[in-house]
């Protein structure tokens, strides 16, 4: 009869802890932990505009670089200042999100000789002046470039980089200068 109450004890024990246990594991409350997984990589957004050949907004990997934009944005335009870029722009940089790139035209970028010249009075040339002797735009200097009528010096980079000129007709399509300004400059200038 001690072994039967013995083997009572230890049954109603089992059962005590067995549903005291379960009790308990069913009082906790599940805590998950929403963890990133690191193998999912969040896309950075960058834009890049100027002298490429379709600008615009794009979405490249996490690890993107500033080169990777610019193939997206299918290279470079056939007008953009390639010295300014290898000078200028970190192809190898990183892209962060929501960043911009700006590629510039040949003609945006003044050529600077890092030589700081002294200030210079111009005489601005009139009508009168130029029609005796004419300042042939293919020789002149900066100097003699900014005495004509609506040209400074980022006026006269572009004409000096884009020289020579043929006639009034090429100077026109390919000096970068205004219409307006041209024409104002028209009978002023020998080529």
């Amino acid at each position: 009869m001690r072994n039967i109450v013995t083997a009572l004890v230890c049954l109603l024990t089992g059962v005590f802890v067995y549903f005291t246990y379960k009790e308990y594991t069913a009082a906790q409350t599940t805590v998950s932990l929403d963890v990133k997984d690191k193998t999912q990589k969040t896309p950075v957004f960058a834009e890049v505009s100027g002298a490429v050949n379709k600008p615009g907004l794009f979405e490249l990997s996490e690890n993107s670089r500033v080169a990777d934009l610019i193939r997206a944005a299918d290279g470079l335009s056939t007008k953009a200042d390639t010295t300014w870029i290898s000078q200028n722009l970190n192809l190898a940089q990183k892209l962060a999100d929501s960043q911009k790139i700006y590629i510039p035209f040949e003609w945006e970028i003044v050529e600077s000789t890092g030589v700081v010249s002294p200030l210079v009075s111009y005489n601005v040339v009139d009508s009168a002046q130029a029609s005796e002797s004419g300042i042939n735009i293919n020789q002149a200097a900066v100097e003699e470039l900014v005495t004509l009528t609506g040209i400074g010096d980022a006026y006269a980079a572009r004409i000096i980089k884009n020289r020579p000129f043929a006639n009034l007709d090429d100077f026109r399509q390919r000096s970068q200068i205004p219409e307006k300004t041209i024409n104002a400059l028209s009978s002023l200038i020998t080529f």
